[in-house]
């Protein structure tokens, strides 16, 4: 038994790499898991020997049901913290982590750090311009949106779903139909149910990725990307190029921090940033991944940049 030990909540996706990086460290790992059934896109890429044990939550809990089984599991053992493997953990390690005690972002903005709406809605509360957007379940209702805001072309997505399931580029009533109609309703691949849609003002312009690592306020950049995108009729668009920039990406760092300081503390993210053709707000999503933010809510003029903030692993 390692000295030193710690939990991850849903090792999954990029996150399944995580136990044997801290056995370099000799920390023992713990997977906690938020629900009793790994989302099939995950499972294939699941291995439980990798970790010291594996905590499973019975069927049929509520989110606070679970919280509490795995609060009353790990409580009164020497953790050292607790960590989101990907985004489907990212709420529950806030819970958990806050419960026993230990480094925590805190439960109050952690809707906001995997529901893209609330997400856009805590920048506008730090003082960053953010994207303009509805949540509906009503085609209709997103429809009129889009007409009254006088948008050529909107994205609908789900609220917190990973990737781009289901994100569709519409220009036209009909494609906000097919859109909300295919959203709603939906257990996504992360397992969650689509009570609604969200449709987005689409921005326009070059993408950055800006990776980084954050404890206790202080940010470490790692590297910044560019990538082009080829668009997919009916959808939204895939991945074609991507680029790792030099010292270019400087510029690109010193607008991350006020974005990253309105939601969290510690944290593994991705930023991805868009640099539209025109004028500059932030734009849509946080794909959770680990612990993450900064101390206090910072202060920064954005006069450059429209963003897309994904966190990922």
């Amino acid at each position: 038994m390692k000295e030193r030990s710690c939990v991850i909540v849903d090792a999954y996706s990029t996150g399944r790499y995580l136990p044997e990086e801290f056995e370099r460290y000799e920390i023992g790992t713990v997977h906690v898991m938020s629900a009793a059934q790994i989302p099939a896109i995950f499972q294939p890429h699941f291995n439980a020997d990798l970790y010291d044990e594996v905590i499973r939550p019975p069927e049929q809990m509520s989110n606070e049901e679970i919280v509490e089984f795995h609060a009353q599991v790990l409580r009164g053992r020497k953790l050292e913290f607790v960590i989101a493997g990907c985004e489907t953990g990212v709420e529950l390690a806030d819970s958990l982590s806050e419960r026993l005690g230990l480094p925590s972002n805190g439960t109050a903005l952690s809707a906001a750090r995997r529901d893209k709406a609330r997400l856009s809605d805590a920048l506008g509360a730090a003082g960053v311009r953010s994207i303009r957007q509805v949540v509906s379940n009503n085609a209709e209702e997103v429809t009129n949106w889009k007409h009254r805001a006088d948008f050529d072309e909107i994205v609908v997505k789900p609220l917190n779903s990973t990737g781009t399931e289901d994100v569709f580029f519409c220009s036209t009533d009909a494609d906000i139909r097919r859109a909300v109609g295919a959203i709603v309703g939906k257990t996504n691949r992360t397992g969650a149910f689509n009570h609604f849609a969200l449709g987005q003002e689409k921005i326009n312009g070059q993408q950055y990725t800006v990776n980084a690592v954050s404890i206790d306020g202080e940010a470490f950049v790692t590297e910044a990307w560019t990538y082009d995108t080829v668009p997919i009729e009916g959808a939204s668009s895939v991945c074609s190029v991507e680029r790792l920039l030099g010292g270019a990406g400087n510029r690109l760092f010193i607008n991350c921090p006020t974005t990253w300081c309105a939601l969290c503390r510690r944290f593994r993210l991705s930023t991805d940033l868009l640099m539209p053709r025109s004028s500059s707000t932030i734009g849509d999503r946080f794909w959770w991944t680990s612990e993450r933010g900064f101390k206090e809510p910072c202060r920064q003029k954005h006069e450059q940049w429209r963003w897309v903030i994904t966190i990922w692993r």
